[in-house]
This record gives C-alpha cells, sequence and structure tokens, in this order.
C-alpha cells in the first residue's frame, strides 16, 4: 500500500527522476538527501488516460498530444489495481473517461485528492449528471466535460488546469443557476431553525455567501453588503474551514447539500 505523503514536498522529492533513482537502488521509500526547489513549471506535464475502451483512450491521447508541453505517459483501464498504478506513475494529469458515478470511483476521487495532492483530475461523463459533478466538485476535480468534446476543446481544457483554471461543461449550466438562485433568496426559505446555525455559519458569513452566489465578482458583492472585498475574503476564508472546500462554487454546493440534501 502506498504510504500518505508527509507534505507536498515529499511529493516533488519522491516524483523527481533523481528521487526514483535513489529509492529503487536503496529499495526503499526514503527521501534523498538533497534540497528541494519545487516544481518546474516549464517541464513536460505527465498525463494518464484510463477508460476502459481502447479508442476512446486513442482519441484522448490524439487531442492532448498536439500541444507539446504534455506527454501521456500511460493508458489505463479500470480495475482493482488502478489506483495503486496512479500512487506509482504520480502523473501530474489524470483524465477519467466514460467515468461513471458509483461508490469505488467517488471514493477512487477522494484518495487521490488526499494521497496525490498535486494531480489535476478531469472528468468525462457520457451524460450529463448532476450528481456526479457534485460529488466529483467535493472530491477536488478541476475540470468536467461530456464525451462529444472536440479535439480543441479538450486541448483548451487541459491548457486551462494547466494554469489553475477550471472547466465545467455547459450541461451543468442550469444547476448552478438553481443554486446561485436559492443562495441569493436563502433567508426568504422557512426553516425551523435560522439557517446561518443549519450551516454552522455566523449570520455575517451566510450573508457573505448569499452575496458571493449573486454576484460575480468580490467587489460587487461587498458593495452589495456595504463592506470591503478584503471583509469579503476574510469571510470566506472562514467559510471554507468550516465547510472543508477551497472554492466559492464548492461552498455554495456544500450548503446547498447541507440544507436540502440533494447529494447523498
Amino acid at each position: 500500500m502506498k504510504k500518505h505523503l508527509d507534505s507536498i514536498a515529499d511529493y516533488y522529492i519522491l516524483n523527481s527522476k533523481r528521487g526514483k533513482s535513489l529509492n529503487k537502488a536503496a529499495g526503499t521509500n526514503l527521501k534523498p538527501d538533497f534540497k528541494d526547489e519545487g516544481p518546474d513549471f516549464n517541464a513536460v506535464k505527465s498525463v494518464v488516460i484510463v477508460d476502459n475502451d481502447k479508442l476512446k483512450r486513442i482519441h484522448l491521447r490524439e487531442a492532448i498530444k498536439v500541444n507539446k508541453s504534455f506527454k501521456v505517459e500511460s493508458n489505463l483501464a479500470y480495475a482493482n489495481n488502478l489506483i495503486n498504478e496512479l500512487y506509482t506513475l504520480k502523473p501530474d494529469i489524470i483524465v477519467f473517461s466514460s467515468f461513471m458515478s458509483n461508490e469505488e470511483n467517488i471514493d477512487m476521487l477522494n484518495k487521490i485528492k488526499q494521497d496525490l495532492p498535486l494531480a489535476k483530475t478531469i472528468i468525462v461523463a457520457d451524460k450529463a449528471d448532476e450528481t456526479l459533478f457534485c460529488k466529483a466538485i467535493k472530491a477536488g476535480i478541476k475540470a468536467y466535460c461530456l464525451s462529444d468534446y472536440t479535439a480543441d476543446k479538450m486541448f483548451n481544457i487541459v491548457n486551462k488546469i494547466t494554469n489553475g483554471g477550471h472547466y465545467y461543461d455547459h450541461s451543468m449550466d442550469d444547476l448552478v443557476y438553481r443554486v446561485f438562485s436559492h443562495m441569493s433568496n436563502i433567508n426568504q426559505l422557512p426553516i425551523d431553525k435560522p439557517i446561518h446555525e443549519q450551516l454552522g455559519l455566523t449570520q455575517k458569513e451566510l450573508e457573505v455567501l448569499g452575496a458571493i452566489a449573486r454576484y460575480d465578482t468580490y467587489k460587487k458583492a461587498a458593495e452589495h453588503l456595504f463592506i470591503s472585498p478584503s471583509t469579503i475574503k476574510a469571510h470566506l476564508s472562514n467559510i471554507y474551514r468550516k465547510f472543508n472546500v477551497k472554492t466559492k462554487l464548492q461552498a455554495v454546493l456544500k450548503a446547498y447539500e447541507m440544507l436540502y440534501g440533494f447529494v447523498a
């Protein structure tokens, strides 16, 4: 079994060529005795594609390899030992094609989030699935798209997440709109207990969350609440910590789940 990495720095060390060679020679998982200088953002990014369909793997590989900044290191199928193979390869990007919403797959995403914190995950689904989308966001995916993608679209998605962005298919627009609409009108909902108490937030944090759901910038949300953008960010930091999330969308979805139970 793979041991948990002690820190992100350990990931870089264990994933470095020198680290691998030293570990192989020693027959252990000991860290090499040199100071790691962090990631090389100009280096070629390794990609692993997962799908049981060989033709789909080939299609994805051809779309990705157009960009010389990415190299498809391996093509894998969904199998019992898949997670261990990913631990061994430690890719920069993992593309899960024909991804199915089942307990085992969601559990695998959560393990990757915990054990391979630097790996960026893309889900390619055969059909729009709101429940899968929400669960996958909670598990830390960076992109969600449908299998009708074009080569150019996949090329752009990989580029975007590599540069720190996210991508979600337009089939989820209606879900995001419904969530944002509910959050912006949250104080009008009939309840037996104050909503901020249900969510474990202060009243001001709830107001900030509602404003962030309604407005697309910190400035607009701050103007709505008559506070500064820095205060908005401070409250969001507290919300992220309480909800154990990292983005505004994840926070909104988490609140929606806690109030309505729309995600198991």
